[in-house]
């Protein structure tokens, strides 16, 4: 499994936590030993653009998967991940940003696994599977 932060984060300390909760969360979805995921920290005008071109829709959001074209349709977990920060901190004011990076980052990563939310039960499925791969890695530190 390979993983790697494209964009330098505050510390080396930050990208080793990434790392952790990447392989945690593979792990869970029993992911194929090739997997590979990158993550890029992006500021809100670069999402935006990335929201209009992959999904046509205005504005900045706070996250966006691309899965691996090469190993469609069956999905290993092997993608893109597009997050960002300056809009979480907007989107949740007061709330600390780690658990917030933290829930976005596993969100993404099962989107990389083929997991959606079209429908109010998807959705429902999907935020138990996060809650899980949270709780999984943070036990009884877990930032709920």
């Amino acid at each position: 499994m390979e993983f790697r932060v494209v964009q330098a984060t505050p510390s080396q300390r930050a990208a080793v936590r990434w790392s952790a909760l990447f392989r945690c969360v593979q792990r869970l979805e029993q992911a194929t030993p090739n997997t590979s995921v990158a993550l890029i920290l992006i500021p809100p005008q670069r999402m935006a653009a990335l929201n209009r071109s992959y999904r046509g829709k205005a504005g900045p959001t706070d996250v966006l998967a691309f899965p691996a074209a090469d190993r469609q349709p069956k999905r290993d977990g092997s993608g893109d991940i597009a997050l960002c920060p300056a809009v979480l901190r907007q989107r949740f004011p007061g709330q600390a940003l780690a658990p917030l990076l933290a829930h976005r980052f596993v969100h993404a990563l099962l989107h990389l696994h083929g997991y959606q939310h079209h429908s109010e039960a998807a959705n429902t499925r999907m935020e138990a599977r996060v809650q899980h791969c949270l709780k999984t890695f943070y036990g009884a530190h877990y930032p709920a």
